[in-house]
């Protein structure tokens, strides 16, 4: 049975957690930090950020952009390295 994929906020019980997730070593050109991203989203009053959990398991990182109603995009997605095909695999089956 795939794992219920959900979004929550990061709380000081789940930094170090989100933190601690990581890329791929031939992402990281590619993909910023997840500390790196939650120091910015505080600076950009529109950034809306969520750790993605598989179950209780915090996997990854999205953060988005949001200026309603005019723009909202994806602006840092991230899933970490040791989970990032089963993650997959459960958000294929979300419905």
């Amino acid at each position: 049975m795939a794992a219920g994929v959900v979004l929550r906020e990061i709380t000081r019980d789940s930094l170090r957690a989100v933190l601690d997730l990581a890329v791929e070593p031939e992402q990281e050109p590619y993909v910023a930090t997840n500390a790196r991203s939650i120091a910015e989203a505080h600076f950009e009053p529109r950034a809306w950020f969520r750790a993605i959990y598989a179950d209780d398991d915090p996997v990854g990182f999205v953060m988005a952009f949001r200026d309603p109603p005019k723009e909202f995009w994806v602006w840092r997605f991230m899933i970490d390295a040791a989970r990032e095909r089963g993650t997959a695999a459960a958000h294929s089956n979300c419905s």
